[in-house]
């Protein structure tokens, strides 16, 4: 009996743990030419360095052949793809969820491109091959990705017109700014 009462004053008194919270809340992550949300071109694009800057949400290796990238979930929601040079700093982040827009454009996932933004694309290939078309304004650090063929966008101002009103697949960051180079392919 004694056992029983210090036990349940024991649990009484006792403040219930708190879930560890993320100073990188969805309500304030955005995507600008510093970063996504709280991640630079300074963070260390290794498990370790991911997950000590992203408290509370799941950080996981994904298996590719040729990059090595971490996804990150919140909810079982994958929000984004960390994609690291072979030396652990940052390469590029893929943005796949609706939920972090762009501070600088109203670029979203699954929101349409407006007109007078981007001057250049890129072609791509997703890691099964898929073409992509990566398209952004010159300088900036922040482009919209679209799941097509870019035939004819990379050197036609009238086919990127095209690209108006169509639904972005992503949104892809790189801490180097977006300039045309037609000799350099990335893998996505």
């Amino acid at each position: 009996m004694r056992f029983a009462v210090v036990l349940s004053l024991v649990a009484c008194g006792s403040t219930p743990a708190k879930p560890v919270a993320s100073n990188l809340s969805l309500q304030s992550m955005q995507i600008t030419d510093r970063g996504v949300g709280t991640l630079t071109e300074r963070t260390r694009a290794t498990l370790t360095g991911l997950r000590a800057v992203l408290p509370g949400y799941d950080v996981t290796p994904q298996a590719s052949q040729a990059l090595t990238v971490f996804n990150v979930n919140s909810k079982g929601e994958k929000l984004m793809s960390v994609i690291a040079s072979d030396d652990g700093s940052m390469f590029s982040i893929q943005v796949t969820s609706a939920k972090i827009a762009s501070a600088t454009h109203d670029w979203k996932v699954g929101g349409k491109l407006v007109a007078g933004v981007i001057d250049a694309c890129e072609c791509a290939t997703d890691d099964d091959s898929t073409e992509i078309a990566v398209c952004y304004k010159t300088g900036e650090h922040v482009a919209v990705v679209f799941v097509r063929p870019c035939i004819g966008l990379l050197d036609d101002e009238q086919a990127r017109k095209t690209l108006v009103g169509v639904p972005i697949s992503r949104l892809a960051w790189q801490p180097r700014p977006w300039a045309p180079n037609p000799d350099a392919g990335m893998g996505m």
